[in-house]
């Protein structure tokens, strides 16, 4: 844990791993209180302002969260870039950018495929072209209803995002696997260890849930 803190702290707004080619110029939010506005009214909406913070984050939010990023490309070719997110536990990612000077959405998120989005991935992420020593802008919005609204952005060019993702899944997989021999410890201590030791087994894990349910219960009673 402490080890996990300590990388939360070093993480930025964009996390910017091709400076020599793209420039990160802006990063504003907006927060829907209406939660009903479209993607034309937010275009032309003045309310978006810079968020004070290391990484984008607005904890149980439960409206949608509108992100404006402008990039600017600093050679005089064209460059193919990714922004990508590690925070996979997003409900509904919508992505919006300019192709041939019309808007385009792509969508991710938990209910959508990884095969039907952009790039198949895990991570919720997207390809954006941009012009010889111009600038672009895109959006996000993100919309979690029983999540943690989080929203630490990547920027990579093609081949730093695979070997990020590939990464970012061998790692994955050695936590599930983490998780799996905890699992199986357990159940063996259940059926084989002496009735005490399965007793404490028993009424940990129910203390635990316990717990949990009276600070859901403080939780929502202060809400």
């Amino acid at each position: 844990m402490p080890l996990l803190n300590a990388c939360t702290f070093e993480e930025q707004q964009v996390l910017n791993k091709i400076p020599e080619q793209v420039n990160v110029q802006s990063v504003d939010c907006f927060v829907d209180e209406t939660d009903s506005l479209g993607f034309e009214d937010v275009l032309i909406n003045p309310s978006f302002k810079k968020f004070n913070g290391p990484e984008i984050g607005y904890g149980h939010l439960r409206k949608n969260l509108w992100v404006r990023l402008v990039l600017q490309n600093k050679t005089n070719q064209t460059q193919d870039a990714i922004l990508s997110t590690d925070q996979i536990i997003l409900e509904k990612v919508d992505f919006y950018k300019k192709k041939e000077g019309k808007w385009h959405k792509e969508e991710a998120g938990w209910g959508i495929a990884v095969q039907y989005r952009e790039l198949p991935s895990y991570l919720h992420a997207f390809k954006i072209s941009l012009m010889p020593n111009a600038s672009d802008t895109v959006y996000y919005r993100v919309r979690n209803q029983y999540q943690v609204v989080r929203l630490p952005l990547n920027l990579f060019n093609q081949q730093q995002f695979y070997q990020h993702y590939h990464s970012y899944l061998f790692y994955d997989g050695l936590v599930t696997m983490a998780l799996i021999t905890a699992i199986l410890y357990c159940l063996y201590n259940l059926f084989y260890s002496s009735q005490k030791d399965r007793k404490t087994l028993v009424l940990y894990p129910l203390c635990g849930l316990n717990k949990h349910g009276m600070l859901q219960l403080i939780y929502w009673s202060i809400v």
